[in-house]
């Protein structure tokens, strides 16, 4: 007796464990279909949401195409001709800019004009300007090559080191201040005077600090604000649009895109 009744209770048990497990199997079934369900909602969702950007996309890419058409805002010459980054380039237009000398680099013809806005920029003496001064690119002395000089002999000497994605040398601007006042000498100007006219800036594109304190750190942004200024003052069409030109192509590429890249691609160069 205790054997049957063991046996039915054992059936019974069996009898409920396989309706869990159908009643399980059934919910989780349910729940699945449910999921996947949700998941083709999703999805389907996704894809119309995906081309309603791709869409809303190429009609922003063809207004600005049609934009351009018109204003051809993203051209740029130094661009086209991969001088965007070139340091040399940079230096030749800053000479051009700064020089008098129409038989010279001053082809701009507008005379002492840049150098008058430069000097009024940066606060130097504007009787500077009233000289018969000369600008020099790449500027050999004993230890060091400087990359822009402007000097009239017996009044001032102005030596620029120009940085663009390069860092300093070893020892670069104190090595350059050395031969700056070597150079002052032979111009016949007093290196022992109080207030010596005598200076040296430190050009990069945002104002860095350069090693040697005898050199003052200017940013190209402010090279942006004479450049702009000399489009608006000279006289030659040409002239007034490759500066303005210029200017813009000094914001973009030199101030702004390494910014916007999150750091500048440095490289270290030794003159």
């Amino acid at each position: 007796m205790k054997n049957e009744e063991d046996i039915l209770d054992h059936a019974e048990a069996i009898g409920t464990l396989r309706d869990w497990f159908t009643l399980l199997i059934k919910r989780h079934t349910e729940l699945s279909s449910r999921i996947e369900t949700a998941e083709q909602k999703a999805s389907i969702e996704c894809v119309s949401r995906f081309s309603e950007l791709i869409e809303r996309f190429h009609e922003a890419r063809e207004r600005y195409r049609r934009r351009q058409e018109d204003t051809a805002e993203d051209f740029n010459a130094l661009e086209v001709l991969q001088l965007t980054h070139n340091e040399v380039r940079h230096s030749m237009a800053l000479a051009w800019l700064l020089d008098q000398d129409l038989y010279r680099l001053g082809t701009h013809a507008q005379g002492s004009l840049g150098f008058r806005l430069f000097l009024g920029e940066f606060g130097l003496p504007m009787r500077y300007a009233d000289c018969r001064y000369w600008v020099k690119r790449e500027v050999a002395s004993e230890k060091s090559i400087v990359d822009i000089e402007v000097a009239a002999r017996g009044h001032f000497v102005i030596h620029i080191e120009n940085k663009i994605r390069a860092s300093e040398g070893a020892d670069q601007t104190p090595r350059e201040w050395a031969d700056l006042l070597r150079r002052a000498t032979e111009l016949e100007l007093s290196v022992n005077h109080p207030d010596p006219p005598i200076h040296a800036f430190f050009l990069t594109p945002l104002g860095a600090e350069p090693l040697s304190q005898n050199f003052k750190p200017i940013s190209w942004r402010r090279i942006v604000k004479v450049l702009t200024a000399f489009a608006e003052n000279a006289k030659p069409v040409d002239v007034k649009l490759f500066a303005a030109h210029y200017a813009k192509a000094i914001e973009r590429f030199i101030i702004t895109q390494p910014q916007e890249e999150g750091a500048e691609h440095v490289e270290t160069v030794v003159d």
